[in-house]
Parts: structure tokens; C-alpha cells; sequence
């Protein structure tokens, strides 16, 4: 009784559940207590409003990795504010509020202080890390480089000023450089316990390179993609499941790196008009879809090669971009499947969305694992889930309003 004792009280104070807003979340995800979806203007909106407070929590440099209940706001991630830049650019779009164009703006220049003489973005956070979950500081990282190109190919677009394109293109050279025997990049991972040898959701890094490749008409980026990406298909097996594509070795992946490396097929496959990638993105889309279908309308965090799993959790993150996925999808094949299960997914996802209260890493924030004590980033609120939740609610917005006009 005594050592039970202990353990609750270590558990209090580690996750702060004096707090009565941490303590809610931890007993709404315990007992399985959903919230009530709202209309989905008002969950993008709380979304947006959540990233920017995590951009103010890190005095607006980048954007804070996570919102975690043991160490409040984290130092923030040059990888995801990479890829949140274009997520920002789009959402001035959709609100025009111009303080959401200077926000994106803002972060691509933070980005430039980061970058690595030899054009490559480190691993990890700027600023010390309290989870010491990454293995070390300041080194080159092929996946971080090619997210944080995503956000400065965006911001050349956005604002023609050089300095973005100058920097997306020293990344660019030194992908380039690091990728080994014209096949894939087999060093510069992220550093962390175990990692794995071979990433086949660096198709995601691809897409950045083919970008800069159309900005630029260089074709080494181009070269350097299909490198990969031809490497990747060779690792899709015939039911669509991708080898080589875990984070760290001897595990299955998630559905995150599932869907990283779906997005990284179908968008190079969309911008080089290229069937075959986006046959290869469809494949496991519609095995997923199935999947959503004859379940409870949730997906597993893991499936392993036979698309199983024995999971008892979701992969937040991973559901939010399957639903952007099924959305571009339908844009591409005009599949109604897609459509309609991505505004399921969607309608999913709302009800894990607290939009109420006055915690503000809490309000509007995506978890990473559902429940939040599950294994993918346990007790956190993930700048990434949120990206892609509001991407996803983006388009929905964009196609419903186009299927109204006709």
C-alpha cells in the first residue's frame, strides 16, 4: 500500500495533475470520455491559436515542439516549425489576417539562424532539452533539412526574396552530397536510442527537393529525389506496406511514419505528374481506408507488414495526416471513399480537441498518442499533430466549398 502510495504521489507532482486541467485530460482519456465535435472553422481556429502560443512560449523563434504535462512548453523544433510554415502561409489565406503571413515570414528567418555552415539543419531543439530523449547537439540531419526546405521554398514563393531560395538551395547541395551509392541516404539520421539504418518516409524529404528543383530547374535536386524514391518503391511491398520505415530498428512503424511516407509519393508524384508515385501513395491509402471503415472509425498507432496490429491506442498525428492524405486524394481521383473518410477522420479528431479552458497548452492542442499515457510522445500536446489537423481542416474547407458551387 505504502509503495502504491508512492508511485500516485510521484505521478501528481511529475505531471503536475494538481492542475486541474492536467488532471481532466488524464481522467476523460482513462475512462474514454470523447468531447462534443464542433463546426470545423471553430476547432481550426483554436488549432492556429494554439500554435501561435507555442510560438510565444519560445518568444516567438520557432515553434515549441510540444506542450508536455511534465515539463510545461518545450524549447523550440527547427524540423516541424519547417514544415509548419507553409500550414501558417495557408492560413493567412484562409483568414486574411496579415499577421499570420508576417508569423510564417518570421519563422523562416529564425530558420536561417539555425542552418549549419555546410547547409544542413541539426537534430534536435534550440535550447536544452529536459526529455533527453535526443543523443546529441548540432549535428546534420537528412530529414530536419528537408523539412525546414519545405518552409523556405514556401517563403520564396510567398515573399521572392532570395535569401530563402539561397538558403533552400545550400540544404539542397548538401542532400545532395549526403546521399550515398546513387541510391538513398544510409547516414545523418535523427540520433536517437536505436536508431534505424534506411528511412523509406524520406520520400517526404524528396518532396522538398523536387520543389526546389521546379523553382530552380536544377536538375541534381530532381536526381537525388528520384534516387530515393525509386529506392522507396522498391521497399513497398504488394499489399502496399512500406519496409525499412521505422524510426528505430525492431519496431513496427507508426502510423506517422505510414503517412510520411505516403505524402512524400503522392505530392512528388502530384508535382511531377508521375502515376506510378501516386499509385504507390493510393495503395496504402485505400488499404487504410478500408481499415477506418469496418472499425470503430479509428486507426492503430503501428501496423506491421500483413497491415495488422495489436495496438490499443491511436497515433494522433498519423490519423490527421491520413485524413489530409484521403483529402488530396480525392482532389487527384475524385473518389468520393477518400472524401467521405476524411470527413469522419476529421469529425474523429475533434472530439480528442479540448477548445475550452484557460490551460494554454492544453486549449486547442492535438495529443500525440490517444489516450495521451500511450507510447507516441506520452503526455504531450505535438506542434505536428496540430499542423497537420489544421492542413487537414484546410482543405476540407477548400473542397466543400468547391462541391457547393456545383
Amino acid at each position: 500500500m505504502r509503495k502504491i502510495l508512492k508511485k500516485l504521489l510521484k505521478a501528481i507532482f511529475v505531471l503536475k495533475l494538481y492542475k486541474v486541467s492536467h488532471l481532466e485530460i488524464l481522467i476523460r482519456d482513462w475512462l474514454g470520455i470523447r468531447f462534443k465535435p464542433r463546426s470545423s472553422d471553430g476547432h481550426l481556429k483554436a488549432c492556429i491559436q494554439w500554435i501561435e502560443r507555442a510560438w510565444r512560449a519560445c518568444k516567438k523563434t520557432g515553434i515549441s515542439a510540444a506542450y508536455s504535462l511534465r515539463f510545461g512548453w518545450l524549447p523550440a523544433y527547427p524540423e516541424t516549425t519547417g514544415y509548419i510554415i507553409p500550414t501558417i502561409f495557408d492560413y493567412y489565406y484562409y483568414c486574411k489576417d496579415r499577421k499570420y503571413f508576417d508569423m510564417a515570414v518570421s519563422m523562416a528567418k529564425w530558420e536561417l539562424e539555425i542552418q549549419l555552415k555546410d547547409g544542413a539543419i541539426p537534430n534536435g531543439y534550440v535550447g536544452k532539452d529536459p526529455t533527453g530523449f535526443f543523443l546529441t547537439e548540432k549535428q546534420p540531419t537528412v530529414f530536419n533539412t528537408g523539412m525546414v526546405m519545405l518552409g523556405w521554398n514556401r517563403a520564396y514563393k510567398e515573399t521572392k526574396d532570395r535569401i530563402f531560395l539561397e538558403a533552400s538551395k545550400r540544404a539542397g547541395n548538401w542532400l545532395v552530397s549526403a546521399q550515398e551509392n546513387n541510391e538513398t541516404w544510409k547516414k545523418w539520421h535523427t540520433p536517437i536510442p536505436n536508431v534505424s539504418d534506411f528511412h523509406t518516409y524520406y520520400t517526404k524529404v524528396c518532396q522538398a527537393l523536387i520543389e526546389l528543383h521546379l523553382i530552380t530547374k536544377n536538375k541534381s535536386y530532381l536526381d537525388c529525389a528520384l534516387r530515393h524514391l525509386n529506392w522507396a518503391l522498391a521497399q513497398q511491398k504488394e499489399n502496399g506496406w512500406f519496409e525499412n520505415n521505422s524510426f528505430q530498428k525492431g519496431v513496427q512503424p507508426l502510423l506517422h511514419n505510414i503517412a510520411y511516407a505516403i505524402e512524400g509519393f503522392l505530392f512528388s508524384g502530384i508535382m511531377l505528374k508521375n502515376d506510378i508515385f501516386i499509385q504507390a501513395a493510393r495503395k496504402p491509402a485505400e488499404v487504410l481506408l478500408r481499415k477506418f471503415e469496418i472499425s470503430k472509425k479509428l486507426l492503430k498507432a503501428t501496423y506491421d507488414e500483413k497491415w495488422a496490429s495489436k495496438d490499443d491506442y491511436e497515433c494522433l498525428v498519423g490519423e490527421a495526416q491520413i485524413s489530409f492524405i484521403w483529402l488530396k486524394l480525392y482532389e487527384v481521383t475524385k473518389d468520393a471513399r477518400f472524401l467521405n473518410s476524411a470527413l469522419k477522420m476529421n469529425d474523429h479528431i475533434k472530439t480528442t480537441q479540448k477548445l475550452g479552458g484557460l490551460a494554454n497548452g492544453i486549449r486547442g492542442g492535438i495529443k500525440g498518442s490517444q489516450p495521451i499515457f500511450k507510447e507516441y510522445a506520452p503526455f504531450n500536446y505535438v506542434n505536428w499533430a496540430a499542423k497537420y489537423f489544421c492542413d487537414s481542416l484546410m482543405l476540407e474547407n477548400r473542397i466543400m466549398k468547391e462541391i457547393e458551387k456545383i
